[in-house]
């Protein structure tokens, strides 16, 4: 009888240790129309109306397994950021449609953020737009193994990675501070290289 108690007790401290860790894990499914979220997610985006770009970032804690486009897990802490350009074309912002570039909550027990401010998910969170962003920064504290279109990397400690891919004939303007990443610039000039090269080095903007 006492075997038979400590094994009950075993396994209930089991389950309660599984149960709390299920509950703390989340599950990222990135394709080329949508990104998915399971479970908790801190999360904020900044559109042209009312920042310098299309940004977005998420952070997730203790646990994430991605899927889909990039595959990885991680324990510990997850931050990542994805943007996309503004683009300027004969010096002037073509029409900004900012629904193409949203997140929402279907199940939400929580109220949505304003643009800029950081906002929780705990059941489901859906965004849509992102398939265009080529700056991708990526930080890991803990343990985190992941590969896919955005990062391989197999790390301990404290990792991080930006990169931009230039996807089209331009200037880029990237003004970008980890420490202030809401607040990043980022930019395409097309049509006159010469023009847009004379404003920059003047320290002007658009």
């Amino acid at each position: 009888m006492i075997m038979t108690s400590n094994r009950s007790r075993f396994l209930r401290v089991s389950c309660l240790i599984v149960g709390i860790l299920c509950a703390h894990a989340s599950c990222a499914w990135r394709s080329q129309e949508a990104e998915h979220y399971f479970g908790p997610v801190m999360y904020r985006y900044v559109t042209p109306g009312s920042g310098k770009a299309y940004l977005s970032e998420q952070i997730h804690f203790p646990f994430l397994f991605e899927t889909g486009d990039q595959w990885s897990f991680t324990i510990g802490l997850n931050r990542r950021l994805v943007a996309s350009p503004i683009v300027i074309k004969k010096f002037r912002k073509g029409k900004v449609d900012s629904t193409l570039w949203k997140w929402t909550k279907p199940l939400a027990l929580l109220p949505d953020p304003a643009e800029g401010e950081w906002g929780v998910s705990l059941i489901y969170l859906r965004g849509d737009g992102l398939k265009e962003s080529n700056l991708f920064s990526r930080a890991q504290y803990g343990a985190s193994m992941g590969f896919g279109n955005e990062a391989r990397n197999l790390s301990l400690g404290v990792a991080s990675k930006v990169e931009l891919r230039p996807v089209q004939e331009g200037v880029y303007l990237l003004e970008y501070d980890s420490n202030r990443s809401n607040e990043t610039r980022y930019e395409i000039w097309v049509d006159s290289f010469e023009q847009a090269y004379k404003t920059f080095h003047r320290g002007e903007g658009p």
